[in-house]
């Protein structure tokens, strides 16, 4: 009985993580491909700042009916915080660094829709797999991780690809042999930000979601273990273990007062002041809010990536929603796709693969 009901509970686990993964690669190929049409297409000319505020919002109210109906769970016990509201009040009171990796995701997430418009749908879904350099970065350099040489060789794999599409992209520019696309070098900026932004940003949630201290290392719990002082701070940091929707419910509710500060900022300082159009969903249409859509199952699709899969699942997703980008972008939008950049998306499949590939002698 016991082997039968751990045949049960694998074949449940392997189920889950295929479905994560058709759902990660269908939420990554159909945004990337809708934001490139909506943004380089059909010029949409919305605040990208309001559509990455209603995506906040509908993941706030997402997480908070999860948790309400007992489907997420929340690290608040009912007996010291019985309602949702007592909860939702503690999750803001005791934030601690979350307006930090909040802020980075709004903006990374603005920047999105200005890459989108500017870059051809196989450019920019390549050097958006660059988040796995500056992430492997930051892991090294924050989280003191130890990388194998074949990680190494797949980041080294990476750049490469991505400089051949971004040198065949300029060279194709300067020839006004791109359709679809309007100014690369302004693409690849807000790109290469996206990407830089989302390598310190992701090792600061990995920090939250798993409770810990940025100035936590592996050995300061074996070095202060006979220290009254470090063990009681130690006992006060693993208190309350907040769960991944708790922590989506900061991150959403901080991404929400930051956005609507640049939102305003915006109006006051930076609009044309003889326009007459000053609604938050001017230029908005059906494509925008799918996009909105879009990403709020996305943010929600990364919390069940980290309660279900493990980051081999993500970099699979990541590797085939490029194919189907590559493709898409080619047949349905009219983006550009000749044997050179083929050979980019193909060198940064193969390193996306080959960096998650696991092996014994990695830590």
């Amino acid at each position: 009985k016991n082997s039968q009901l751990k045949i049960m509970s694998s074949k449940v686990s392997t189920n889950q993580k295929l479905i994560v993964l058709a759902l990660l690669v269908v939420q990554n190929a159909s945004s990337a491909l809708l934001m490139r049409y909506s943004r380089g297409v059909l010029n949409e000319s919305y605040n990208p700042s309001t559509a990455v505020i209603l995506s906040e919002f509908c993941k706030l109210f997402v997480c908070i009916l999860l948790i309400v109906f007992g489907i997420g769970e929340s690290g608040l016990n009912d007996k010291e915080y019985p309602s949702i509201q007592s909860k939702i009040i503690y999750l803001i009171k005791n934030s601690g660094y979350t307006w930090v990796p909040a802020t980075c995701y709004f903006i990374q997430n603005s920047l999105y829709y200005i890459a989108s418009g500017n870059l051809s749908s196989s450019v920019f879904a390549t050097l958006q797999q660059f988040k796995i350099l500056t992430a492997a970065l930051c892991s090294v350099f924050i989280l003191r991780r130890y990388l194998v040489w074949r990680q190494w060789r797949a980041l080294l794999l990476l750049i490469f690809g991505g400089v051949l599409m971004e040198y065949h992209t300029f060279e194709l520019h300067e020839s006004s042999q791109l359709s679809n696309n309007n100014d690369p070098i302004k693409g690849t900026i807000a790109m290469l930000s996206i990407v830089t932004i989302s390598g310190f940003a992701g090792v600061m949630t990995e920090l939250l979601l798993k409770n810990k201290s940025i100035n936590k290392t592996k050995n300061e719990s074996n070095d202060n273990i006979n220290d009254p002082q470090s063990m009681m701070t130690m006992n006060i940091n693993k208190k309350i273990k907040l769960s991944i929707w708790d922590r989506n419910i900061q991150l959403a509710f901080w991404s929400i007062i930051f956005g609507f500060f640049t939102y305003f900022m915006n109006i006051l300082f930076f609009s044309d002041k003889s326009s007459t159009n000053t609604s938050f969903f001017d230029g908005w249409s059906s494509i925008t809010f799918i996009l909105v859509i879009l990403w709020t199952c996305g943010g929600l699709l990364v919390a069940l990536t980290i309660k279900y899969t493990d980051v081999i699942i993500k970099g699979f997703a990541s590797a085939i929603s490029l194919i189907f980008v590559c493709l898409g972008g080619n047949y349905l939008l009219g983006d550009t796709l000749d044997m050179i950049f083929l050979i980019g998306a193909s060198i940064t499949i193969v390193s996306t693969f080959n960096y998650n590939d696991k092996d014994k002698d990695n830590n």
